[in-house]
C-alpha cells in the first residue's frame, strides 16, 4: 500500500472493538513524490518569502528563497530554475534589473515581477523587452499567484522544448547537407 498508512485502534488491529474497521488515510508528503519544477523567489522581506514558499510548496514546487538579489544571481548561475519571482523594490538593485540579469543567464527561465508600487509604463516596457512574462501586485491573491506561476512553468516548458526541437532541426539539416541531399 505504497503511500498509504493503515490507521488502527491503539496501533494494533487485534485490539480493535468488534465491527470497527481500520481507516486508510494518505500519509502527508507521500501523495506525489515526483519533485515539481524549481522556483527561485527573491524578496528583501522574510515574511513575504515565507508566505510565498508556504503556498507554493503545498502544490509541489521546489522553492528556493533568497533575500538578496546579488546572492540570488549566484544561484541562477548554478541552477536552472523554471520560474524566477522577484520583488521590485530591494536595497541592492531593482527587481527589473535583477530579472534582466537573470534573462541573460537563463533565457528559458520564466520571470515574474512582484511589486507593491506599480509603475505600469515601466512594467509594460519590461514585458516588451521580454525581461518578465508577468507581474503580480502586492498583496496578491492566492489563486492569481498559483495561476501566474502555473502559466510561467508552462511557458518555461514550452521554451525549453522549442529550443530542443530547434537544435534537433539544425542537427538533421546538417546531416542532410553532409549527405548531399540538401544545400546549406
Amino acid at each position: 500500500m505504497g503511500g498509504w498508512k493503515r490507521i488502527c485502534w491503539a496501533g494494533n488491529e487485534k485490539q480493535m472493538p468488534p465491527g470497527v474497521k481500520p481507516v486508510i488515510l494518505p500519509q502527508i508528503g507521500t501523495m506525489n513524490t515526483t519533485p515539481g519544477p524549481a522556483l527561485l523567489i527573491v524578496d528583501d522581506e522574510p515574511m513575504v518569502l515565507l508566505t510565498l514558499k508556504a503556498v507554493l510548496v503545498r502544490v509541489n514546487y521546489q522553492v528556493t528563497t533568497v533575500e538578496r538579489p546579488i546572492e540570488a544571481l549566484k544561484l541562477v548561475e548554478a541552477t536552472n530554475y523554471a520560474v524566477i519571482i522577484s520583488d521590485h523594490r530591494m536595497p541592492e538593485m531593482t527587481g527589473l534589473d535583477f530579472l534582466a540579469h537573470c534573462r541573460r543567464l537563463r533565457p528559458t527561465s520564466s520571470r515574474i515581477l512582484l511589486t507593491a508600487v506599480l509603475n505600469l509604463q515601466e512594467v509594460m516596457e519590461a514585458i516588451d523587452r521580454e525581461e518578465i512574462c508577468r507581474f503580480l501586485a502586492k498583496p496578491w491573491l492566492r489563486e492569481e499567484l498559483l495561476a501566474a506561476v502555473g502559466d510561467a512553468v508552462q511557458r518555461n516548458e514550452l521554451t525549453v522544448r522549442n529550443a530542443a526541437l530547434r537544435e534537433e532541426t539544425q542537427r538533421l539539416n546538417a546531416l542532410l547537407v553532409s549527405a548531399g541531399i540538401s544545400r546549406p
